[in-house]
């Protein structure tokens, strides 16, 4: 869904840099899921199949949220630290809090 070019680009990463395509490519995958749990919907890239009433397209917003949290992953690999923890930046959030699912009735 967000290209790996896309994901050093946010990170500043020289494109043929490729010591950690391998965690980089983890944090994309988690970032996709992570998001879908989040939005509790499933993600399409091309055609939200009509049996289901929940899905959507995977959208700009959805790429720029991701690679906000990749960006966060990437540059605090760690829960514990000594200085304050941080939740996913407030643009996250922002970003993605009204595509939330939720079933009424």
């Amino acid at each position: 869904m967000v290209p790996l070019s896309l994901v050093k680009a946010q990170l500043r990463l020289e494109p043929e840099y490729i010591d950690e395509d391998e965690i980089l490519n983890l944090y994309i995958s988690a970032a996709f899921t992570s998001i879908e749990a989040f939005l509790c919907r499933k993600l399409y890239v091309d055609v939200v199949p009509e049996s289901d009433e929940s899905g959507m397209l995977f959208n700009s917003d959805i790429q720029l949220a991701s690679l906000l949290m990749i960006d966060h992953w990437y540059n605090n690999r760690s829960s514990t630290t000594t200085e304050t923890v941080k939740e996913v930046p407030l643009g996250f959030r922002h970003l993605l809090g009204h595509y939330r699912y939720r079933k009424v009735g």
